[in-house]
C-alpha cells in the first residue's frame, strides 16, 4: 500500500484561523448582548406587573373603605422592598352634573424612583 503524500499546502493558514475566530467572537458577543437585553426587559416587565398589582390592590382597598377623605400620603410596601407608593386624593367639583367627585391618584415607584407606574381613579361621593 502506498502512503498518501502530504503536500505543503494541507490544513489552514494562521490567517484563515484568525478570521474564523474573529467571526465566531463577533457572533458570540452579539448573542450575549441579546441575552443580556432580554434579561433586563424581563426584569422590567416583572417589576411593572408587580407595580400594577400593588396599585390595583391599593385602589381596591380605597373603594372598599367607601368615600375616601381628601389627603396625600406616601410609604413603602413591607412585603416588597424597593417599592414605594404615593397616594393623592383630591376633590374635583363638576357643577354641570351636580356631582362631587374625588380623584384618586396612586403612583408606585421602584429602582430608587427611577421607574414608576401611575393609576388614576375618579370616585363619586354619593351622599
Amino acid at each position: 500500500m502506498k502512503k498518501p503524500k502530504h503536500s505543503k499546502n494541507s490544513g489552514f493558514t494562521l490567517l484563515e484561523v484568525m478570521v474564523a475566530v474573529g467571526i465566531l467572537a463577533f457572533a458570540l458577543v452579539t448573542l450575549l448582548g441579546a441575552v443580556n437585553r432580554n434579561i433586563i426587559l424581563t426584569a422590567n416587565a416583572r417589576n411593572t406587573e408587580l407595580a400594577a398589582n400593588l396599585a390595583n390592590e391599593m385602589l381596591t382597598r380605597i373603594e372598599i373603605e367607601g368615600i375616601p377623605e381628601v389627603r396625600e400620603d406616601k410609604g413603602e410596601f413591607e412585603n416588597h422592598s424597593g417599592f414605594e407608593w404615593f397616594l393623592s386624593i383630591k376633590p374635583f367639583n363638576l357643577s354641570q352634573l351636580e356631582a362631587e367627585i374625588n380623584i384618586v391618584r396612586v403612583i408606585i415607584t421602584w429602582d430608587e424612583g427611577e421607574e414608576a407606574y401611575e393609576v388614576n381613579l375618579a370616585i363619586e361621593n354619593k351622599r
